[in-house]
C-alpha cells in the first residue's frame, strides 16, 4: 500500500529530488567560490569573483524553494491518500475484526500515517544532503587526497556510530508504538466513561494516576530513552566532524607540509559538510519512527486480509423473500475462553411478523441481533433465506434488508434513504412531529440541526432515520428502555403496529412484558439457546 502510494506520486517525488540535486550543485558551486575567494585563488579581482558566488547563491535559493514546494505537495498527498486507503480498508472489515482492533485503527490513522508521511517527506531533503556531501567530498578529493583520507576515517566512524544507535533505537520506537495504542484506548475512556469517573472520585483518581498516568509515564520513559540515544548520535557526530577538521588542519600543516591556503580551503569546505551531515542525522529520527509505523501496519496485515474496499452490494438480491431461518447456528467470540456459547439455535422469522425477543443478561440477545443482521458470520450452522443457505459473499446484500437501532447505536447528523438521497423536507418534518422532536430538532436538506438531546430523544432521532430508510426488517434493541411512560406506550401500541401494517418485519428485544400481547410471537433466550418460542397472548 505504501509502495503503491509512493509510485502514484513519483513525479512529485522525482521532481523534488531533481530540484534538490540542482540545489546541491549550486551549493557546491557556492562553496567552491567561497573557498577560492578565502584562499586567494581567484582569477582576476575579488570583486569579479563575487558575481559567480552570488549567482550560485540565488540558484541555490530558487531551486531549494521549488524543491520544498514539490515536497510539500508530495507529503500532503501521501498523508491524504494513505488515510483514504486505510479508512477504506477499515470500513471493509467485518464487524468482529473491526471491534477487536478499535484502538489500533485510531493509532494507524492518526499516528502511523503521519509518521510514515514524515519519513517519506525527508527523502528529497536527505537526497539533497547526501548529494551535497558527495559533491563536497569530491571537491575535497580534488583539493587534496591525503587530507581527504584523514577526513574519511572520521566520517566512516561517524556512520558506524549512527548505524549502531539506529539499531538500538528501533526497539524503543516499536515499544513506543505499542504504548500509543494503549494510550488511545485510555483517551477514549476519558470521554466515554466521563459520567462514571465524575461520580466516583476514587475511581477517577485511580484511572488518572494508576491507569492513564502510568501509561503516559511508561510512554514518556520510552520516548526519553529513544530520543536520548538519537541525541547522543547528534552529539557524537558533531564531535567527530569537528575532530576531523581539527585533525585535517593539524596533520595537513604539521605532518604533510600542505600549503596554508590549500589547508584553509579544505577546512572551509569541510565545515560546509556539517550542514549535510546534521541533516542526514536528523533524517534518522524520522526514518526510525517511520519504520516503526511501517512494521506496525504490517502487523495489521492479517486484519486487512481480504479487505481492500467496501464490496458493491445488490439491494434487490433478496427482494420478495418470505422466510429467514437459523439452522443449528452457533457462534463463539474470538479469544473468548469463557463458558458462554451461542447456540446451536434453530429459529425462523416469517416476513411481516412481529417477534419479541426476551431473556436475562448474557442470554445471547445481542449476539442474536448481530447474527440476524449479518454483522457476525456464524461459527457453525447456517443462516437461510427461503430455505437456501446464505453464502459469505451474499452477506453484504443480506444486510440491506435491515434497519437496526442497537443498544450502542451511532447517530448521524444527516438523514439518508437507501439510495443515499436526502428525503423530502415534508417527510422529515412529519416524522419529527410524529416522534415529538419538532420543538428540539429541525432539518434542512436532510441535515439535522443538533444531536445534543437526551438519550430517549436521541433514540427517537435514530428511529427517524429508520423510517427514512424504509427497510424490510426493523430490529430494535431495548429501544423503549429510555423513553417516558407515554412514549413507551406509543412505541408499542402505535408505532410498531403501524410499521407491521406497512408490511415491515419487526424484531424487538425487550423486557416490557406488559406489551408482549402486541407481538405475534415471543422468543425467550437462556444461555444462548431458545428456551421458549410461542405465540403471544
Amino acid at each position: 500500500m505504501i509502495g503503491e502510494t509512493v509510485r502514484r506520486h513519483r513525479v512529485a517525488l522525482a521532481t523534488a529530488s531533481a530540484l534538490a540535486a540542482g540545489s546541491a550543485l549550486a551549493s557546491i558551486a557556492l562553496i567552491t567560490q567561497i573557498g577560492a575567494i578565502a584562499g586567494g585563488a581567484v582569477a582576476g579581482t575579488v570583486q569579479a569573483a563575487l558575481w559567480p558566488a552570488a549567482a550560485a547563491l540565488v540558484a541555490m535559493l530558487a531551486l531549494s524553494g521549488a524543491a520544498q514546494t514539490f515536497q510539500a505537495h508530495f507529503g500532503a498527498a501521501v498523508i491524504s491518500e494513505l488515510r483514504s486507503q486505510l479508512c477504506a480498508r477499515f470500513m471493509a472489515l467485518d464487524y468482529a475484526r473491526l471491534m477487536s482492533n478499535r484502538e489500533r485503527i485510531a493509532g494507524a490513522l492518526v499516528v502511523d500515517v503521519t509518521r510514515i508521511a514524515q519519513m517519506l517527506l525527508v527523502l528529497p531533503q536527505a537526497f539533497f544532503n547526501a548529494l551535497v556531501a558527495v559533491f563536497c567530498l569530491s571537491y575535497l578529493a580534488w583539493l587534496s587526497w591525503p587530507l581527504l583520507l584523514v577526513l574519511a576515517g572520521f566520517v566512516l566512524a561517524s556512520i558506524a556510530c549512527a548505524l549502531a544507535i539506529l539499531r538500538r533505537t528501533e526497539d524503543f520506537f516499536a515499544r513506543i508504538r505499542d504504548e500509543e495504542d494503549q494510550l488511545f484506548r485510555h483517551f477514549r475512556a476519558i470521554a466515554e466513561a466521563k459520567k462514571e469517573l465524575t461520580m466516583n472520585a476514587a475511581r477517577a483518581a485511580h484511572f488518572s494516576d494508576r491507569v492513564l498516568g502510568r501509561a503516559i509515564r511508561d510512554n514518556e520513559a520510552s520516548l526519553r530513552a529513544a530520543n536520548r540515544w538519537l541525541g547522543y548520535t547528534e552529539v557524537w557526530n558533531m564531535a567527530i566532524v569537528y575532530a576531523a577538521i581539527l585533525s585535517v588542519a593539524y596533520i595537513g600543516r604539521a605532518h604533510l607540509g600542505q600549503d596554508a591556503a590549500l589547508v584553509a580551503r579544505f577546512v572551509i569546505a569541510s565545515l560546509f559538510l556539517i550542514g549535510p551531515v546534521s541533516g542526514l542525522i536528523a533524517a534518522i529520527r524520522q526514518l526510525v519512527a517511520g519504520m516503526a509505523s511501517v512494521r506496525h501496519l504490517r502487523a495489521l496485515g492479517p486484519t486487512f486480509s481480504g479487505a481492500t474496499a467496501i464490496a458493491a452490494v445488490d439491494p434487490a438480491r433478496f427482494d420478495g423473500w418470505s422466510r429467514i431461518s437459523f439452522r443449528q447456528v452457533e457462534y463463539r467470540y474470538p479469544g473468548d475462553a469463557g463458558e458462554f456459547r451461542f447456540g446451536p439455535m434453530d429459529l425462523e422469522l416469517q416476513r411481516g411478523e412481529m417477534v419479541f425477543v426476551t431473556g436475562g443478561n448474557g442470554s445471547g440477545k445481542s449476539t442474536l441481533s448481530l447474527l440476524l443482521t449479518g454483522m457476525l458470520a456464524p461459527s457453525g450452522g447456517e443462516v437461510r433465506v427461503d430455505g437456501r443457505a446464505l453464502a459469505s459473499e451474499e452477506l453484504g446484500d443480506f444486510r440491506q434488508l435491515f434497519t437496526a437501532v442497537f443498544a450502542d447505536y451511532w447517530l448521524f447528523d444527516d438523514l439518508l434513504d437507501r439510495r443515499g438521497h436526502s428525503p423530502p423536507q415534508a417527510q422529515v418534518d412529519a416524522l419529527l412531529r410524529k416522534l415529538g422532536l419538532d420543538r428540539k430538532v429541525s432539518a434542512s436538506g436532510g441535515r439535522l440541526s443538533t444531536l445534543e438531546l437526551s438519550q430517549g430523544q436521541r433514540k427517537r432521532l435514530a428511529l427517524t432515520q429508520g423510517y427514512v430508510e424504509d427497510s424490510d426488517v426493523y430490529l430494535f434493541d431495548e429501544w423503549a428502555a429510555d423513553q417516558d411512560v407515554e412514549f413507551r406506550r406509543c412505541f408499542y401500541q402505535e408505532l410498531l403496529p403501524e410499521l407491521k401494517a406497512a408490511g415491515k418485519t419487526l424484531v424487538v428485544i425487550t423486557h416490557d412484558d406488559r406489551y408482549f400481547g402486541v407481538a405475534d410471537r415471543v422468543v425467550r433466550l437462556e444461555y444462548g439457546q431458545v428456551a421458549a418460542d410461542a405465540a403471544a397472548g
